[in-house]
């Protein structure tokens, strides 16, 4: 079985020298809301408020809002990136969590040394990788390029290899900050129906997208977003 609770959790996030920029201070403002805070010599951006809800297994649940409502930031809080300010966050189940693709690489090394070296980050048993070593290559489709650099790779050939690493294992809470997008329309087809297969096994799925089509078509719950709190909003007044 698979659980999420959450009840009366606060997320705030520091930010470092905030104070001595103006002009990325109004960017920041602008592109969360203005949902910054300052004591002192301290400025945090306040993520979520008070937030309580409860995800139970079967669930597939929608998160939807404008960018910098929080909606990632949630999401690395249930992959326990963040810790919650205050309140108490309860998981049940492991968790899968494609939030960001572009973490993890190390470019000196080979995309076979990275394989390893992005699945033992993100908890994967080394005999796991070990026997899905060549299918991991395969899926990537970077053919010769494997045993390169990966600082020769291009951005799209850096995300083919880590969603490749990420898409091998299915676990019971899958979390997913929009579809996976790079590498040619072939690619594409064959990662989205990688991960449809992932939904389909996963007993709780948390998707968070700006498309509401998507958000139809695959979730039975919506949350909107709005400056830290957090609304269950019915599927039909999605537009």
């Amino acid at each position: 079985m698979a659980h999420i609770k959450l009840e009366n959790v606060d997320l705030s996030i520091p930010i470092f020298d905030y104070n001595s920029q103006s002009l990325r201070r109004e960017l920041i403002k602008s592109s969360i809301g203005g949902n910054i805070e300052t004591t002192g010599a301290i400025s945090r951006v306040h993520v979520l408020r008070n937030v309580s809800l409860e995800i139970k297994n079967g669930e597939t649940v929608g998160i939807v809002g404008h960018n910098g409502a929080g909606k990632s930031s949630f999401l690395r809080l249930l992959s326990g990136i963040y810790i919650p300010t205050s309140g108490h966050c309860s998981i049940e189940g492991d968790i899968l969590s494609i939030i960001s693709l572009a973490d993890g690489l190390e470019p000196s090394l080979s995309g076979r040394e990275n394989i390893y070296r992005v699945g033992l980050m993100r908890g994967y048993d080394l005999g796991f990788l070990r026997e899905h070593e060549e299918h991991i290559v395969a899926f990537s489709e970077l053919n010769d390029f494997i045993d390169l650099p990966v600082r020769t790779y291009s951005s799209g050939m850096h995300l083919r290899l880590i969603f490749s690493v990420i898409a091998s294992v299915n676990m019971d809470i899958l979390l997913l900050d929009e579809f996976f997008a790079a590498g040619d329309a072939a690619f594409r087809s064959k990662a989205k129906a990688r991960i449809d297969e992932m939904i389909d096994d996963a007993k709780i799925f948390v998707f968070a997208s700006h498309s509401m089509d998507l958000i139809k078509q695959y979730c039975n719950r919506v949350f909107l977003f709005n400056k830290g709190n957090v609304e269950e909003i019915d599927k039909s007044d999605l537009n």
